[in-house]
């Protein structure tokens, strides 16, 4: 067997980007030795080729260390009996480059369901090419998928150490006839209808169990009747969109509100539906004045359930940003950014002092809401989690806020929160979006892809900066939280008390 291990690091350590498989008989190499490559159009990569007489999943699993990771196995299309190649993705849901004319995005949930998305650019367009949605159970079993495809995941092949003849040996015993490369398979966008999408009757479950249960836990709830309430909820102008769901500026009883729903293509996938009704629970028990309120649900029908909160007419603290750097305001710490930065710490430290503690998980600029007055709210609690005292799903996140130890599937708690918090006061400091500058320290100057980044934050060899004529107290606030190991950053009470004294001191 022969092997291709992508990198974005240039000693071709940490993480890898791909693993490529194949069978190779004449193959000879008998040790790594790290290459460097550019893709078409693209910033440098590195790689290392060897043979492999080992099994293939522990050799995958041992080479992406704790990292997250996806394997799609591909076979000729007679039921998963004739095998082609084996290709293994960093699932860290951003574009990712493999060494030719061809990009994928990969991401795996909490409950072991994945998503891959395979591109014919280099960039990963805004179409995929072909789209896959295994569900847990077709990963676990590695149960054959459209007849030609089987995946492994770092979470089922952790679930399955130590079984002795796994599925791993067979593979090193099936023939492969053909190198891989990342072109996409001529299969169009799917959806595994039988486990990943809801029945009728499924969605009835879900939603009935989700509203039952928001009925124990708020006081306003709108429910269907003859006048319908749903019929109240007036849309207006969209505000937002995102993988799953979208939300619009709406108004109910006069109320000016922010309606949100799944997209019409989501609103039958069971993890979807899922997912945004644990989004609902969580904001229907939060009460905070730096988060967003929380209003109630309305429904008419399945397909239109939808979420009112509070509306911020101050739009988010990105696009206020990015007004900033278009007007050539100056970079640096005023007194508004300081007071904004302050209540999205107020939002952190209510959350993190919950019983349990709340991660929000995915604290970003987008994420941050305004008002006229630059009073700042938390919103967005899609992918927010209750820390348990177990293993959190790693890549979890928008990739250039995430902290180092979720990038590489290590155990994480409130301290990933902070690291993120770090990089929003690094973009309230330039008004740019994180790492901007960053670019190949080879000759070639090229600006980073965002899985080069992800490999440099990850090894510590890349940290957000701060202006040199900023406010040196918050530098160092910013610097401390998005420190490398998370026992090095303070706590959001932490960050919280020194930003009261900071803005104090204005």
């Amino acid at each position: 067997m022969a092997s291709t291990v992508i990198y974005s690091d240039r000693g071709c350590k940490g993480a890898p980007i791909q693993v490529n498989l194949f069978v190779d008989e004449d193959c000879t190499a008998e040790r790594d030795i790290c290459t460097t490559f550019t893709p078409d159009g693209g910033a440098d990569q590195y790689r290392t080729n060897t043979c492999v007489n080992t099994e293939l999943q522990p050799y995958i699993a041992k080479i992406f260390n704790e990292s997250s990771y996806v394997t799609q196995v591909n076979y000729t299309k007679d039921g998963c009996e004739t095998l082609e190649s084996s290709i293994s993705f960093l699932a860290t849901d951003t574009c990712i480059t493999g060494g030719s004319n061809a990009s994928a995005r990969v991401h795996l949930y909490d409950d072991g369901s994945a998503q891959v998305e395979l591109y014919d650019t280099i960039t990963c367009g805004s179409e995929a090419e072909s789209q896959y949605s295994p569900s847990s159970e077709t990963i676990a079993n590695h149960t054959c998928y459209h007849e030609r495809y089987k995946f492994y995941s770092s979470i089922s092949e952790a679930a399955s150490t130590g079984s002795s003849g796994s599925s791993g040996s067979s593979m090193v015993a099936e023939s492969i006839s053909t190198p891989l490369t990342l072109t996409p398979a001529p299969t169009t966008s799917t959806t595994e209808a039988s486990n990943s999408v809801l029945s009728v009757g499924g969605i009835v479950g879900v939603v009935v169990g989700c509203l039952a249960l928001l009925l124990v836990i708020v006081g306003l709830i709108f429910w269907r009747r003859s006048d319908s309430e749903r019929e109240k909820v007036v849309i207006d102008q969209l505000i937002s969109r995102g993988g799953f769901g979208e939300v619009y500026k709406g108004s109910f009883n006069d109320q000016v509100v922010a309606v949100k729903m799944l997209l019409p293509e989501t609103r039958k996938n069971m993890r979807c539906m899922t997912e945004f009704c644990a989004e609902v629970k969580l904001m229907a028990s939060l009460d905070h004045p730096q988060i967003a309120r929380f209003m109630g649900v309305a429904w008419d029908s399945l397909a239109d359930l939808c979420v009112l909160s509070e509306f911020m007419d101050g739009g988010d603290l990105r696009s206020f940003l990015d007004q900033l750097e278009k007007q050539q305001y100056p970079m640096g710490f005023n007194h508004d950014k300081v007071k904004i930065a302050l209540h999205v710490a107020h939002a952190l430290t209510y959350l993190h002092s919950l019983a349990p503690p709340v991660i929000h998980r995915d604290l970003k600029s987008k994420n941050v809401l305004l008002s006229s007055d630059l009073d700042a709210k938390l919103t967005d609690f899609g992918i927010s989690r209750v820390q348990i005292n177990q293993m959190m799903t790693a890549g979890v996140g928008s990739s250039l806020w995430m902290a180092p130890e979720v990038m590489m599937g290590h155990q994480y708690d409130d301290k990933a929160d902070v690291f993120s918090f770090g990089v929003v006061l690094s973009e309230l400091d330039s008004h740019s979006l994180p790492y901007v500058n960053a670019a190949d320290r080879s000759n070639s100057g090229r600006k980073l892809n965002d899985a080069a980044i992800l490999q440099l934050v990850a090894s510590g060899n890349l940290h957000v900066e701060f202006s040199q004529h900023g406010s040196k107290a918050m530098a160092r606030l910013g610097l401390a939280c998005v420190s490398m190991d998370p026992k090095d950053r303070p706590t959001a009470a932490e960050a919280l008390y020194n930003l009261q004294v900071i803005l104090s001191r204005m």
